[in-house]
């Protein structure tokens, strides 16, 4: 594709709103609608969108499209013009909210397992009685028992669970009145009365009703710990369970890989791989959300004839709207300006995102040019590296001396360069004894961190000269081709210029 240089003047063009042709950086806060104009449904969501499969987990790093996938899901569940299961009860939760709701202290894992059960029926009790009018409360609806959660077995999980919600509003509506007045007495065509009988007849007899439970980074604040280690891990095996043993629960929960590979306690690992949906983007994946979402933008606020553009006829005019002139990725110029965006930011489409709101804050009211881009690389690496610190501090607790060691460093390193700029760097600075457990295990060798540094994609290998990612060739590091130093490793592109890097 050609983009040739055209004029950026802000009296030539629409007043630009970078922020908001962007996105929203997280996609659990977009507005859905707006989410919907632009999410790619590539095939690897077939399977978490199906209404038959009962349970999928959604496995992919920080910024890689999570949270936007459930958001996307919750919207077409029962928002959707075309919608996917319209009569579906759908909770959208974090691992937070559910923790929040019991202790879950202790190292017991049969014991962590049953309690996460017991909120997971807790929360959808809750969610099912305020559908119907009943402000319930986290007092009102009091842990399900393991004889109850045994007595679901089998049954349709919103039916099973009414029993129980009708005795927490009969123990409300007595209190309300004082004794007078309980759900069995109740006029459902008297609205002085609670009249809540009738409603809880007509959705038990609602047979076919699924109750969809998204949940959204069960793995928030993740540390290896063996308490953590059985907190999480028990929750994955509690919900296999009642996803299987109950009618018309569907369940999808989202994981970062490098938490799922830690898990090493968790003995239903093997059980779960099966409903892994893994989110993988590649080059021509990312260049058309980001089409879709420069066009999703000019035709909510553009003239009429943007309409009928789409992402891939118009693809080059839809870039051309938003940036100007040469772009280059290295030497190479007259690169497209979203791979070199995606080049940038590291193949994140969160990051992706927030390089081009910054880029376009640099720019102001003129096109984004690749003066802008560099403009901001710096500051950029330096928010990227906080928040990769951050996302892996549980794999290696030193992280943040290691990535000082590469400042000034050579551009390209071979094998035995890396490990002797992380020998120099790092471990002989604070003495071998004194490295950290990396990946869960001890330190024995310099090759353990730099493996840890290709699998979190500070470092990518060079193969056939193209730049090659952990997800794309895990065993690359360990492979007899770079153990003999024909693999050139290069810090990624995000964190280049703020370590000094040339």
């Amino acid at each position: 594709m050609n983009y040739l240089p055209r004029s950026s003047t802000a009296d030539e063009r629409t007043k630009l709103d970078y922020e908001a042709i962007f996105g929203n950086d997280n996609g659990e806060d977009e507005d859905p609608k707006i989410l919907a104009g632009y999410f790619l449904e590539h095939q690897s969501f077939v399977k978490a969108l199906d209404k038959n499969r009962r349970l999928e987990i959604v496995r992919a790093r920080k910024g890689m499209g999570k949270s936007a996938l459930l958001s996307h899901l919750k919207y077409r569940l029962t928002e959707d013009s075309d919608p996917i299961d319209p009569e579906a009860i759908v909770i959208k939760v974090t691992g937070n909210d559910l923790i929040g709701l019991a202790d879950f202290s202790g190292s017991d894992s049969s014991k962590i397992e049953n309690r996460w059960k017991q909120v997971i029926c807790k929360r959808i009790s809750m969610e099912i009685a305020n559908q119907i009018g009943f402000a319930a409360s986290n007092d009102t609806m009091s842990l399900i028992e393991a004889a109850e959660i045994e007595g679901l077995k089998g049954k349709n999980l919103v039916s099973g669970l009414m029993s129980r919600i009708g005795s927490a509003i009969d123990t409300a509506s007595k209190i309300a009145t004082n004794g007078a007045l309980s759900i069995a007495t109740t006029n459902p065509t008297d609205i002085d009365t609670l009249g809540y009988e009738h409603i809880l007849r007509r959705i038990q007899k609602s047979k076919e009703r699924n109750v969809w439970l998204l949940v959204d980074d069960i793995d928030a604040k993740f540390v290896d710990t063996s308490e953590m280690q059985v907190r999480i891990g028990a929750f994955f095996s509690a919900i296999r369970s009642l996803a299987f043993s109950v009618e018309g629960l569907r369940a999808r929960v989202s994981v970062r890989p490098d938490v799922w590979t830690s898990l090493r306690m968790m003995e239903d690992q093997d059980k779960l791989r099966q409903y892994i949906t893994e989110i993988k983007w590649s080059d021509d994946h990312l260049r058309k959300i980001f089409a879709k979402r420069i066009l999703s933008y000019l035709q909510r606020n553009g003239e009429i004839a943007y309409d009928a553009w789409n992402e891939q006829e118009d693809y080059t005019r839809i870039v051309n709207q938003i940036f100007s002139g040469q772009f280059r990725i290295g030497a190479e110029k007259g690169s497209d300006p979203l791979q070199v965006a995606m080049m940038l930011a590291g193949k994140r489409p969160r990051w992706m995102g927030q390089l081009c709101k910054q880029a376009g804050s640099a720019a102001g009211d003129f096109l984004i040019q690749q003066r802008h881009f560099d403009a901001v690389m710096s500051s950029f690496g330096q928010e990227k590296i906080s928040d990769l610190i951050k996302e892996h501090r549980h794999q290696f607790s030193e992280l943040q001396k290691v990535i000082d060691a590469f400042r000034g460093s050579e551009k390209s390193l071979t094998k035995f360069r890396l490990l002797s700029l992380l020998d120099r760097g790092f471990v002989n600075k604070i003495g071998a004894s004194n490295v950290p457990h990396v990946n869960g295990f001890p330190f024995k060798t310099t090759d353990q961190i730099a493996e840890l540094l290709f699998e979190i994609d500070l470092i990518v290998g060079e193969k056939q000269g193209k730049h090659t990612q952990f997800q794309t060739d895990p065993t690359l590091f360990s492979s007899e081709q770079n153990s003999q130093n024909k693999i050139p490793w290069i810090v990624n592109l995000s964190y280049r210029k703020f370590l000094g890097i040339q």
